[in-house]
C-alpha cells in the first residue's frame, strides 16, 4: 500500500488579447517514488513533462509531449539530475534539495546507512584523539613527576654532599685544634724538663763552688797550724 509523503500542484493562468496561457506544476512523492508533471500551453502549442521514478532499479521514466511529438525515455540518476536543472523545472530542483526519505525506502535507508557510518566514524575518530590527547596528558605528567623527582634527588645528593663537606671541614679543624694542643702540652713539657734540668745544673754548679771554697778553706787552716 502506498503512502504520499509530500505533494504540491500549482497552477498559473495568464490572458493576454484573448490568448490563454495556462503554466502547470505539481510534485507527487511517497512509498511508491517520485513523479511531477511540467506543462506550459499557449494555444494550441503544449510543452508537457511527466516522471516517474523507479525505485527497483534507481532510474526514472521520462514522456514528453512538445510540439505534438511524444517522446518516452530512461533516465539515469545523472541524467535526471542534468534535466532538473533547466530553468522551468526549477520547483523539482529546489525540492530535491529538501527532499525526506520516506519510510520503508531501500535506497533512503542505505544511505541513511552511510550517513550513520560516517558519523559512528567521526566519533570513533574524536574518542581516538581524546584517547591519544589523554596519553599525551599522561606522559607530559609523568615526565613532570620525572623531573620533579630528579630535582628532588639531585637536591638531597647536594645538601648530603655539603654536610659531608661540613664533616670533612669541622674533622679537619678537630685534627688542627687537637694537633696545636699536643704541640702545645708538649712543648710545655720540653721546656719545664729544659728548666729542670738547667736548675740542677744550676744547683750542682752552686755546690761544687761551695764544696770548693771549704775544701780551700780547710788546707788554709791546716797551713797556719
Amino acid at each position: 500500500m502506498s503512502t504520499i509523503t509530500f505533494r504540491e500542484e500549482y497552477t498559473k493562468q495568464h490572458i493576454n488579447n484573448d490568448k490563454k496561457n495556462i503554466i502547470k506544476e505539481s510534485i507527487i512523492d511517497g512509498t511508491l517514488g517520485l513523479s511531477f508533471v511540467y506543462m506550459d500551453k499557449k494555444d494550441d502549442k503544449v510543452h508537457r513533462i511527466f516522471v516517474k521514478e523507479n525505485k527497483d532499479d534507481s532510474t526514472f521514466e521520462l514522456k514528453e509531449e512538445k510540439n505534438g511529438k511524444e517522446d518516452t525515455k530512461t533516465l539515469s540518476m545523472a541524467e535526471f539530475t542534468k534535466l532538473i536543472k533547466e530553468p522551468y523545472l526549477k520547483f523539482v530542483a529546489d525540492y530535491m534539495k529538501e527532499r525526506k526519505p520516506a519510510k520503508g525506502d531501500k535506497n533512503t535507508s542505505k544511505g541513511g546507512a552511510k550517513k550513520r557510518s560516517k558519523k559512528a566514524s567521526k566519533k570513533s575518530s574524536k574518542k581516538a584523539s581524546k584517547s591519544g590527547s589523554i596519553s599525551g596528558g599522561a606522559k607530559k605528567r609523568s615526565k613532570k613527576a620525572s623531573k620533579k623527582s630528579s630535582k628532588k634527588a639531585s637536591k638531597k645528593r647536594s645538601k648530603k654532599s655539603s654536610m659531608s663537606g661540613g664533616a670533612k671541614k669541622s674533622s679537619k679543624k678537630a685534627s688542627k685544634k687537637r694537633s696545636k694542643k699536643s704541640s702545645k702540652k708538649a712543648s710545655k713539657k720540653r721546656s719545664k724538663k729544659s728548666s729542670m734540668s738547667g736548675g740542677a745544673k744550676k744547683r750542682s754548679k752552686k755546690a761544687s763552688k761551695k764544696g770548693s771554697k771549704k775544701a780551700s778553706k780547710k788546707r788554709s787552716k791546716k797551713g797556719t797550724k
